[in-house]
């Protein structure tokens, strides 16, 4: 199921290329998708009215694939907006410098909790919530996540310092995040947060960021699926120019038209004809009825959401035909070509969806989530029986800390890695002391309790 390769030379000039320049009709859809979901962050001035709400183009993407499958080149639709995030770096050492400049002038002393606005489009995923909250208010609400690694973002949203999953559902839909600065205690509000996210990944990480078929999560990301092809790539093939120099070349053709776009004092309004609208919501009416009834009603929300992501998709390409050169319209209406790209596309990626849908848990099946790797190093270094005192030392040479450590071991008894048994008997029986055992079964802690003096009480896993 591809689609991009069938479409070239009827795009935009720089997703014609793009294809053009692909290793295989997977690898053309996987930087088709990825170039259109980096460039959703980098379209100031333009918007559109979907279900009767301003929206941007922003689009949430999550490439699923075996390792060594190609997503590492991914990498090169990051390099197209690269540009972008060194103006906005550089923007703010100047302003920094300037800053500094003027306190040393005035003979006052530089307080480092003062700082201007980090501005830059490369957010980190591996964030606290209130640090990725903060440089989104910083860079006025626009930014991009960008991993070839899910299990980044996915091990941020599973500590209790990064859980930022539901600012990422708001953002989706452009609702007000609100959080608290903790130093200042002020009160903060990002107003029509415009985020876009590109995540590449194994299956199994899917499962990491995405625990279960009912997360919100699932139906805001496009889902792509590819596999591995078992054929061998000549490595030392000569292409005109490399991939750094290609992608480079594109991504100074895109930031002229970001220039331009940044550039003007009105929004650009994005709209469909009568006659797309029609058939727009003739598709997805279908679709909604075929899906459900083939995968279940639980599968409805990626559908709806599938329609705002094809108008988000067909007001990028409307806009990649422009020319930065020639006049920027205040009314920017989808042509029929990019309609039908738009729809087409959705078309296979909806059975992406589906198949991924299908081989996530259901929240009735309370299948608990994977281990991390992490965990994983944790649960290998602990000895077979053990305590706090233990856990936390070997904690600490893996570099993490009690809290963190706490909420292992409270996982590990989840998954039955771990069983825990209380001993009440210190020297003066004023205090409760956790023993914990490793993957013992119920046999085998019956004897461990008989055969240590002062363990009076048993917890046997459920």
């Amino acid at each position: 199921m591809t689609f991009a390769t069938k479409w070239e030379g009827m795009l935009p000039s720089i997703l014609n290329l793009i294809i053009r320049n692909a290793k295989s009709n997977e690898d053309a859809d996987m930087m088709t998708l990825a170039t259109l979901a980096s460039m959703s962050a980098c379209l100031p001035n333009v918007q559109g009215l979907y279900d009767n709400r301003v929206v941007y183009p922003n689009l949430f993407l999550f490439i699923s694939a075996p390792a060594s499958a190609g997503k590492g080149r991914l990498m090169m639709a990051k390099k197209i907006v690269e540009p972008i995030h060194r103006e906005l770096r550089q923007a703010y050492n100047d302003e920094l410098a300037q800053f500094q400049q003027e306190m040393e002038e005035k003979g006052k002393t530089i307080n480092v909790d003062v700082k201007v606005p980090q501005t830059m489009l490369f957010m980190p995923a591996n964030s606290s919530s209130t640090a990725l909250y903060q440089t989104l208010h910083d860079c006025g609400g626009s930014g991009l996540i960008f991993e070839t690694e899910a299990d980044t973002l996915a091990t941020s949203l599973k500590q209790d310092y990064g859980n930022f999953s539901d600012g990422l559902r708001k953002a989706f839909h452009h609702e007000t995040i609100s959080y608290n600065r903790r130093k200042e205690r002020e009160y903060v509000e990002i107003q029509n947060p415009r985020l876009s996210v590109v995540l590449a990944g194994t299956p199994h990480q899917v499962r990491h960021l995405i625990p279960d078929a009912e997360n919100g999560l699932f139906s805001r990301f496009i889902m792509y699926h590819a596999d591995i092809k078992m054929e061998w790539t000549n490595v030392f093939a000569k292409r005109s120019m490399s991939d750094d120099e290609f992608f480079g070349a594109l991504g100074q053709q895109f930031y002229a038209l970001y220039s331009r776009l940044k550039g003007l004092d009105y929004k650009m309004e994005f709209v469909l004809t009568e006659e797309q609208i029609k058939k727009f919501n003739e598709l997805f009416e279908h679709w909604q009825l075929d899906i459900s009834d083939t995968y279940g009603v639980g599968i409805t929300p990626s559908v709806r959401r599938m329609g705002l992501i094809a108008y988000r998709l067909a007001m990028i390409l409307s806009v990649l035909r422009l020319d930065p050169s020639g006049q920027m319209p205040s009314v920017l209406v989808c042509q029929d070509t990019d309609f039908a790209f738009a729809l087409d596309t959705v078309d296979i990626l909806l059975g992406h969806t589906a198949d991924i849908y299908e081989k996530l848990p259901s929240v009735d099946d309370e299948v608990i989530e994977e281990l991390l790797p992490l965990e994983i190093n944790f649960l290998n270094a602990l000895p077979e029986e053990f305590d706090r005192k233990v856990f936390l030392s070997i904690a600490s040479e893996l570099t993490i800390i009690p809290r963190t450590a706490d909420r292992y071991i409270k996982n590990l008894i989840q998954h039955k890695k771990v069983t825990k048994i209380n001993n009440y008997c210190t020297e003066t029986c004023t205090e409760t002391i956790d023993i914990y055992n490793l993957k013992a079964t119920h046999d085998e802690l019956y004897n461990f309790s008989n055969s240590k003096s002062g363990y009076n009480q048993l917890i046997l896993p459920s």
